[in-house]
């Protein structure tokens, strides 16, 4: 009975060969030529500078200028870590305590 894709299956007889088949493939001189001289040209221009064009956005609003200026301010923001860390510590001293009177 024959495959759906036609054909059979099988290797071809006549055991393993060895070595290595090489064949290169040219083009027409003309046509060599002229590709590498379109590489050239491609590595010649991919060494210039581009210019980025210059582009205008809008400047902050006084909401944002406010937040820069207390970001770069020193201590802005520390009562707010300290009580989180006041926090942290408490929870873990009340875990302590609980588990401690739990093993007693």
């Amino acid at each position: 009975m024959g495959s759906i894709f036609g054909g059979g299956g099988g290797g071809g007889g006549g055991g393993a060969t060895s070595g290595t088949q090489v064949t290169i493939a040219r083009e027409a001189p003309e046509v060599e030529s002229r590709k590498l001289a379109l590489y050239d040209e491609a590595q010649a221009l991919a060494k210039e500078a581009v210019p980025i064009p210059a582009y205008q956005v809008a400047g902050p609003t006084a909401l944002e200028q406010t937040g820069f200026q207390q970001g770069a301010t020193t201590g802005v923001g520390e009562p707010t870590v300290q009580a989180g860390i006041g926090a942290i510590q408490g929870a873990q001293q009340a875990g302590v305590n609980n588990s401690i009177s739990v093993s007693l």
